[in-house]
């Protein structure tokens, strides 16, 4: 997929943060992750969503592929900074590429205990 001008992350932040009873779920920002790296990568983890990349430190964002989307947390390892987790309702993902592609590594028996779990 190519690049996708997204707001600023300031404004991804301002998504509704969940439904009131009898609402449509509406897509909103469950997690943040920098690369320790650079301070212009970064990952963001939409809920009823997709994850975003920005390379620009939130400029713009590109949409990443190869996994479920609805994601609830995204981790970034700190000695390994390609090797990137993502967590979602369909289980844990992992990304040996900084993102580029995805192999899923199993599915939780709770879906909900994904939101609870801790890469690192």
């Amino acid at each position: 997929m190519g690049r996708v001008a997204r707001p600023p992350a300031r404004r991804l932040l301002a998504f509704p943060s969940g439904p009131s009873p009898g609402e449509a779920r509406l897509a909103h920002v469950k997690g943040l992750a920098f690369d320790p790296r650079s301070a212009d990568i970064i990952y963001a983890a939409i809920e009823v969503g997709t994850c975003m990349k920005s390379t620009d430190r939130g400029e713009t964002w590109r949409e990443l592929s190869g996994f479920e989307a609805d994601v609830h947390r995204i981790a970034i390892s700190p000695a390994q900074p390609d090797l990137v987790y993502m967590m979602n309702g369909g289980g844990i993902w992992r990304s040996y590429n900084a993102g580029d592609t995805w192999e899923q590594l199993g599915r939780p028996l709770d879906p909900y205990a994904v939101s609870r779990t801790a890469c690192w």
